[in-house]
């Protein structure tokens, strides 16, 4: 075969093989598919998503008002303490180390209120549950209880910038605040089936959400729930080992065919 008829040969295959299997495309980088030309503003239906129902080992916060000063300086500095450690305050991070855990049982232990069952119960209902109790001490519209998640807490393994168990210290989250927590999807990283396992009444079910698709603001997968594992599976030019910007795939490509035909040209001598 004649040198140039190899060279012509040579460079084909470089661009056929960049063509196929080249750069991660832009679609598929982007969160929520961007707005058409255009059009600057796009107004959409505001997603009602079901409250949240507390389940076992989950952390909640108890805040109790009274009209005694002294009253409610025992209840929440007992909450904070956790029932018997050191007052520690300031940080969202105390307030979830701090926060009473809902048991196997469904039960959170409250000192000067007992045993309150909120498995299964949205955060109005368990501020309800626990203001009864109260009401036995308290007259009715004297004393006032408010009840939050100390925090959500998920997993994220597979391609993202700090896999591992991470927390959101808020009420509610989505599983962009919950990836940008955890710094992000890679360039590799398959943004178009991102897996969800999450508890519900007691079973995993596991959903696979595009994170591409602006539909998906309104599935209700896209809230984050606390113990969520969010799995990011890698692109198949992660497996075929190539570059994650079409440079970067061209150099590595250039690179093997040029060996390649370095050693044809060796042993054809």
């Amino acid at each position: 075969m004649k040198t140039s008829s190899i060279f012509r040969l040579f460079f084909g295959a470089v661009a056929a093989v960049f063509l196929v299997v080249a750069c991660v495309p832009q679609r598929q980088l982007t969160y929520l598919a961007p707005l058409p030309k255009g059009l600057e503003i796009q107004e959409a239906t505001m997603a009602i998503y079901p409250d949240y129902r507390f389940q076992p080992n989950d952390i909640i916060n108890v805040q109790v008002k009274t009209l005694n000063p002294e009253i409610d300086q025992f209840y929440n500095t007992m909450s904070m303490q956790g029932g018997g450690g050191a007052m520690m305050m300031g940080t969202p991070a105390m307030a979830f180390m701090m926060g009473y855990p809902i048991d196997q049982r469904g039960e959170v232990r409250i000192p000067g209120i007992g045993q309150v069952k909120v498995v299964g119960l949205t955060a109005s209902q368990a501020q309800d549950s626990i203001s009864k109790v109260l009401l036995k001490q308290f007259v009715e519209g004297t004393v006032f209880v408010k009840v939050q998640l100390a925090g959500i807490r998920y997993t994220v393994v597979g391609e993202c910038v700090r896999p591992g168990v991470h927390y959101l210290y808020q009420n509610q989250a989505t599983l962009l605040d919950a990836l940008a927590n955890a710094g992000d999807i890679t360039m590799l990283g398959d943004r178009r089936r991102v897996q969800v396992t999450r508890l519900t009444d007691g079973k995993w079910k596991t959903f696979v959400v595009d994170l591409t698709q602006r539909e998906t603001l309104n599935r209700p997968e896209f809230i984050l729930q606390p113990n969520d594992l969010i799995q990011v599976r890698p692109l198949p030019q992660k497996s075929a080992g190539l570059g994650q910007t079409g440079f970067g795939t061209f150099s590595s490509l250039v690179g093997v065919l040029s060996s390649s035909l370095a050693l044809y040209l060796a042993l054809t001598r």
